[in-house]
């Protein structure tokens, strides 16, 4: 069992990576654009919710193989695999990839030990991505926490080695989170409002029914419409469904204008109405939801009741009683009755 618990200390096994951005681009577009990969054993989703260009996705990709060939311990030719593959002999990496190490021992040392890239020999011998439930040998367990000890590691420069020859890194546990923040670092270098043209022009030819003018305002002001959805949000809707809301909203009032002269507050306005009516939607759903469950267990548990009385075990009121003893309409009881399949 200890063997276990250290296993589980130690390893990290890959999750659902999903990355959710709201950047502003060049076009504007209600629904996301969207790529699922499978990278580093794990899907990545990409998420963007106002712009059209698909060679942001594709740029997504690329970092990812990027980090993928870096980081990988499954790909031979990685620098990964060379340091692992090299019976202890120093290996030149990549500059990021030598960051990367120095970061994770420092979090080694933070953790007391707890935190440990040298994992591999333990996560090869449970092979978890193909286990088929079986219990590596324990004596095969203790030879390999022999080898796990990120004191075991030297960085210098771009230079890395193991001092024990039978040690292997394993970077899943910290690449995962690096890569996140590198894609996230080129989302937020793309074209932001300062690169749009000046939105009082921008209004002023939006009530003449300019196509380009909304298409432009739409991309000015994505961006705040998703920080709105942030600011606003309730735990009672997803955050990106309630960005799309606000897109939609933004959209909507852009192309709703008219010909008065329009503002930024007014915009935003319209775009705060949009997030305060589905949130006010949602929670009423939400609200309805609940009453309708109270209404359910209400129901069973006067039944219930009211059958312990009975010899058989089964109530003999009909549906007309049991609405005057609850207190509650005919219709109401027979509709609750129904959603429980007990209305017989």
């Amino acid at each position: 069992m200890n063997q276990i618990k250290s296993i589980r200390k130690l390893c990290f096994i890959p999750l659902l990576f999903l990355l959710l951005f709201s950047l502003s681009g060049c076009a504007s577009s209600a629904e996301p654009l969207q790529m699922n990969w499978m990278y580093f054993d794990t899907i990545v989703t990409i998420r963007i919710w106002d712009t059209s260009d698909r060679s942001v996705l594709e740029e997504c990709e690329k970092l990812c193989q990027k980090y993928e060939n870096l980081f990988s311990r499954t790909i031979d030719t990685s620098d990964v695999s060379r340091i692992n593959q090299a019976n202890g002999q120093p290996v030149t990496v990549d500059q990021e990839t030598a960051d990367l190490i120095k970061t994770a021992l420092h979090y080694g040392d933070l953790s007391d030990g707890k935190f440990d890239i040298t994992i591999a020999p333990l996560s090869e011998l449970w092979n978890f991505g193909h286990n088929d439930g079986q219990i590596p040998d324990p004596a095969a367990i203790e030879e390999a926490r022999r080898h796990v000890n990120y004191k075991n590691v030297n960085v210098d420069g771009t230079t890395v080695q193991l001092l024990d020859p039978k040690a292997a890194i394993d970077l899943g546990a910290i690449a995962k989170g690096y890569i996140a923040d590198q894609l996230k670092e080129y989302l937020e270098s793309l074209p932001g409002e300062e690169d749009f043209p000046e939105s009082g022009r921008l209004f002023e030819e939006l009530r003449s029914g300019s196509a380009d003018a909304v298409q432009s305002l739409a991309a000015r002001y994505m961006r705040g419409a998703a920080q709105l959805a942030v600011e606003m949000n309730t735990e009672d809707i997803f955050i990106g469904d309630l960005i799309q809301e606000a897109n939609v909203s933004l959209v909507q009032a852009l192309g709703a204008a008219g010909e008065l002269l329009r503002s930024e507050e007014w915009l935003l306005e319209q775009v705060r109405e949009g997030i305060r009516q589905a949130c006010k939607e949602q929670s009423q759903r939400k609200f309805e939801d609940d009453s309708l469950v109270a209404r359910v267990e209400k129901l069973e548990n006067a039944v219930r009741e009211l059958s312990e009385d009975e010899e058989d075990g089964e109530s003999a009121f009909s549906v007309g009683e049991l609405a005057v003893i609850l207190d509650m309409d005919v219709e109401e009881i027979r509709d609750t009755l129904r959603l429980t399949g007990d209305d017989k």
